[in-house]
Formats: structure tokens, sequence, C-alpha cells
């Protein structure tokens, strides 16, 4: 039995669980992993989409230069930014 897989990339904060729980309650297995994990072990869980969550403007600034960026080369992959993670895609 497959099962859809979503990927949570904690920016920091606290918002990292509460979505994952959110997600979990939809019955939709999914992964916290910190910012800075490579592209390529995100791409072999073939997740369905990647939920990027994050607390204060700083951490976002101090994180965003160690985000892979080939993560917005994945094809198919949608990606929902939640708190500063949505100021994230600006600074890349």
């Amino acid at each position: 039995m497959s099962h859809q897989t979503i990927v949570i990339l904690d920016l920091g904060g606290q918002n990292n669980q509460l979505a994952a729980r959110r997600v979990r309650d939809l019955g939709v297995y999914c992964e916290v992993k910190p910012f800075n994990t490579p592209a390529e072990e995100i791409k072999s869980l073939n997740p369905a989409g990647i939920i990027f969550t994050g607390g204060s403007g700083k951490t976002a600034d101090n994180t965003a230069s160690g985000i892979d960026k080939n993560i917005y080369l994945f094809e198919n992959i949608i990606c929902l930014y939640i708190k500063q993670g949505k100021g994230l895609v600006m600074r890349l």
C-alpha cells in the first residue's frame, strides 16, 4: 500500500510540530527535517509536498543560505510556506 508523504522543513520556531500534527490528523505521513537537509535526501522520500515553516524574520535570514537550492528544481512537488517560510523564497 502506498502513501503520500509530506516533508516539513523546520526553519526554527514552534510551528513545525503543529503543522506535522495537522498533516498527520489528515492521515498523511510526514517527516520533520532540519532546514539544511540535502535535496537528494528529501527527493528520496518521494514527497507529494514540502512545507517550509519557521519563526522570526531573523531565523529566516540566517537559514536562507543553508537551504539546498536544488529543492526548487523538483518537479510536481507542491511547496507551502508558513510564517517566515513564505519570506524565505524572497531571499533565495
